[in-house]
Parts: structure tokens; C-alpha cells; sequence
């Protein structure tokens, strides 16, 4: 029999027998550490539970600091601690149906998100008026409170990857790269745009048509059986053949109770895609203090290809 310790206040389906230790109380002061350490040291402590428990698995990276002396003395009370650090990175690549249906639903908010960021990236809006315009729009939606991420960055920022929105305002001719993530039910969703204000310039234009083959030929590599770092090579080499400098990010990850989930697309990895994964695909060209362009979509790996989840418009008409 095994152990897994986890924080009361996470959503876990224990395979094995489940303990959890007191993180938050409205009554007593923060003391996680301590009962972490008092919950560890009882699993050997119950001399009936030692006979039985021979093994305790622990995410070590998880634990507090103030436990790791803990682990350190083990084996005790004859039970032996086993590191399962990466044993549930393969189950969670692959999504349950429940799953899938909170993820379904929010990438239906960013859907929202992004149709209201468009309608708002015009001339003189600001940065932060476009993801406050995006951000009602997807709390309204959903009738509650939607905690959002990621980057709103208008392209002549000179760090024009990715950042909070400020009070840059666009400019006729502007890009805005909006990359929206919402958290709803526990999960996250991903996805971005590139919008622009007026009109977009011929350079703009071309290197919007690049990224957006980038991202068709990367969909179109996604089945189960490819190998993550050639897609990433394949989506890598559409910038670089166009003669656009290559992006300084990932190609593309997953995605479920955290924003970035293995398996990642970058360089050199390994990892074979399987049906159930949903996959984030994200190439992008930037001109420091000029301009930038990412486009990302989520797909859910099937049987026999991929289907896309997101369905929020990427085109580059021009925003009055």
C-alpha cells in the first residue's frame, strides 16, 4: 500500500490511499509547514498503519522547505520513502472527459475574450482598455469572477513579447499581440491574437501570412505518435525559411490544471503525442520596438489527427 500526501484544498483522484494535511484555517495562524511535518511524522507513528504501510510516495518538489529534514531521515518505522516526482506527469497529459469538458468550456471563454479584444484594439485605446474590455466580457459570460492571464503588448514596446497591459496606447498601424488565458474550474485555457489598429503595413501583413502557416503546418503535424521536437523543428524552420528571425519561446505545450503542462514542444524533446492531449501551438515573429506577431490555437489530440478547440478569429482585417 502507498501513500500520496497532498494539501486538503487540492481536487486530487487518489489511485492509492489519500491523506491530506491542514493548509488554511479561517481560525488559526498560516502553519502549513508545521502540519505537513506533524502528518508525515504520524504515518509512521501509528504502529497498526506500519505494519500495513510499507511504502510513502512524496512529490518532494511540492513540499514545504521546513519538510525536507523529514525525508532526510528516512526509512522510519520501517516504512521506506519513495520520490514519485514525474510518476503523474503521464496521466495528466492525457485528459478525462471531465477533464476535457471544463477545458472545452474555457476556451470557449477566450472565444469571448478575443472577440471583445478586437473590437476594442482601435486607435488610441490603451493597452489596458483592451483587457479590460476582453475581461468583462468573459465575466459576464461566465456570471462570476474568471482570473486572467497572460501577455496585452502593444508592438513598438521594446520588450514586445509579452507583459501585463500598461497605458500604451495604439497608434494607426500598431500591432497588439492580446495572449489570453482564463482559469475556470480549476483548469486553464490558452490561446492569442494579433490585432492591429487601422491599417496593417505590407511588412506587417507578410509576416501575419508567415505565422499563420507556421500554425497551419504545425496543426497539421499533430497525431498521435508525433514526436515533439519535430514538430517544433518543422514550425521552427516556416519563420526561418521566410527569412524572420526564429522565436525565443516554445513552439507549443500542454495545457490543463496549470497553464504550461508537458508535453512541451521545444527543441530536442523526445516526448511522443498520444490521443487525449490537448496541445497549444503558439509561433510568432517580433521586431523589437516595432512590431510583433503571435497566433496560438488548442487542439485535442484524436485517434487518427487533432481537432481544434479554439475558434476565436485570427485574421487581419483592419479595426476602425
Amino acid at each position: 500500500m502507498a501513500w500520496l500526501v497532498s494539501p486538503r484544498h487540492l481536487p486530487t483522484k487518489p489511485m492509492a490511499a489519500l491523506v491530506s494535511y491542514l493548509g488554511y484555517t479561517l481560525t488559526t495562524p498560516l502553519n502549513g509547514a508545521q502540519h505537513v511535518r506533524t502528518l508525515l511524522q504520524s504515518l509512521w507513528a501509528d504502529t497498526a498503519r506500519a505494519q500495513r504501510v510499507k511504502r510513502i510516495g512524496v512529490e518532494s518538489w511540492a513540499l514545504p522547505a521546513a519538510a525536507s529534514g523529514i525525508l532526510a531521515a528516512s526509512p522510519l518505522g520501517g516504512c521506506a520513502w519513495v520520490t514519485i516526482d514525474g510518476w503523474l506527469a503521464p496521466l495528466r497529459m492525457v485528459k478525462s472527459a471531465e477533464e476535457l469538458a471544463k477545458l472545452r468550456d474555457n476556451f470557449r471563454l477566450t472565444d469571448i475574450a478575443h472577440a471583445a479584444a478586437r473590437q476594442a484594439a482601435c486607435v488610441g485605446a490603451r493597452e489596458i482598455d483592451v483587457w479590460l474590455a476582453a475581461k468583462a466580457a468573459v465575466e459576464k459570460a461566465a456570471g462570476c469572477r474568471v482570473p486572467m492571464g497572460n501577455d496585452c503588448v502593444v508592438g513598438y514596446r521594446t520588450e514586445n513579447i509579452g507583459g501585463w497591459p500598461l497605458d500604451h496606447a495604439l497608434r494607426p498601424g500598431d500591432s497588439l499581440i492580446v495572449d489570453l488565458s482564463t482559469i475556470q474550474h480549476g483548469y486553464w485555457s490558452d490561446s492569442c491574437a494579433t490585432y492591429v489598429a487601422g491599417e496593417a503595413s505590407a511588412r506587417q501583413q507578410a509576416i501575419h501570412a508567415v505565422v499563420s502557416e507556421a500554425l497551419a503546418v504545425g496543426a497539421g503535424l499533430l497525431r498521435p505518435g508525433a514526436v515533439a521536437g519535430e514538430i517544433d523543428r518543422r514550425v521552427r524552420e516556416i519563420i526561418v525559411d521566410a527569412g524572420y528571425p526564429v522565436y525565443p519561446h516554445h513552439t507549443g505545450h500542454g495545457v490543463g490544471v496549470t497553464g504550461h503542462e508537458a508535453p512541451r514542444l521545444v527543441p530536442d524533446s523526445q516526448e511522443i503525442l498520444t490521443a487525449g492531449m490537448v496541445i497549444l501551438l503558439e509561433p510568432g515573429v517580433y521586431f523589437a520596438g516595432e512590431t510583433g506577431v503571435r497566433l496560438e490555437d488548442a487542439f485535442l489530440i484524436t485517434e487518427d489527427g487533432a481537432v481544434q478547440l479554439t475558434t476565436h478569429d485570427k485574421s487581419w482585417a483592419p479595426v476602425a
